[in-house]
């Protein structure tokens, strides 16, 4: 099921600089300049994802991704390792 694709979003692992500078995506024209569409159909036309478990890009809801850049110095989403139920979020 598909429907809910639009609250997901692409997330970039490391930090910005160190993308740009990793050769192997480097070689295969790579780069932080490509917009959203480009940097999806980069993704789909050189295989990554396709495990679901690579080292440089993860797939995230918009939340979590938007939370990451957030918290400085903090890699990661705020709600790993975090367990919702419908008490703690009332």
């Amino acid at each position: 099921m598909n429907s809910h694709l639009s609250l997901l979003a692409l997330d970039h692992i490391l930090e910005n600089n160190e993308m740009n500078s990793i050769k192997e995506l480097t070689d295969l024209e790579y780069s932080l300049k490509l917009s959203n569409e480009t940097l999806h159909n980069w993704i789909i036309n050189n295989n990554y994802l396709s495990d679901l478990q690579t080292e440089y890009f993860q797939i995230l809801c918009k939340n979590c991704n938007a939370a990451k850049g957030m918290i400085k110095n903090k890699n990661e989403c705020p709600m790993k390792n975090t367990t919702l139920t419908i008490t703690n979020m009332i």
